[in-house]
């Protein structure tokens, strides 16, 4: 029986994907293949990528340029800092 507009508590749901159990195809489908996935995932033979292979050794090579470049630029680029006042600063006589 189609439902057409009338009172719902004498009649069926609105549309038969109300039904008690029944789960959208689509959401389905895509729940379905999200579990293939997985189960294919964690069965077949984990390969090592190039992070697995490389990763610790590109990031410790990346840190040691990094520190070597600015290692180089603060300590010979001439630049004077002039972090301490001891030696340039001299006490004015006081005036009464």
């Amino acid at each position: 029986m189609a439902w057409v507009g009338r009172d719902l508590k004498d009649h069926e749901s609105p549309t038969p994907c109300h039904r008690q159990g029944h789960v959208n195809p689509i959401l389905r489908n895509s729940r379905g293949a999200q579990r293939t996935a997985v189960r294919q995932t964690h069965h077949r033979k984990h390969e090592p990528s190039f992070h697995d292979k490389y990763g610790n050794l590109v990031l410790i090579g990346g840190a040691a340029v990094f520190a070597t470049v600015w290692g180089y630029v603060l300590t010979k680029s001439g630049i004077e800092w002039g972090l301490s006042p001891v030696g340039r600063v001299t006490p004015k006589e006081w005036q009464e």
